[in-house]
């Protein structure tokens, strides 16, 4: 079986992956949360509080 995602999608701006580094409970059927997609209006200021919480993250978008 593959890893669980989950996607909130609903802003056309743009968009993240975290990555969990403990994966949670989804369901009592078993299912464990590995990555999680959100799209978001302000990329920049998410990820800007995710660095002052000490989460570490890398900007893709204009990398080859």
């Amino acid at each position: 079986m593959g890893k669980p995602d989950l996607t909130f999608g609903s802003s056309t701006h743009g968009g993240i992956g975290l990555s969990l580094h403990r994966p949670i409970s989804l369901n009592p059927m078993g299912g464990r949360l590995r990555r999680l997609y959100l799209t978001l209006d302000e990329l920049e200021a998410f990820a800007a509080d995710l660095e002052r919480h000490g989460i570490p993250g890398t900007d893709v978008r204009n990398q080859p």
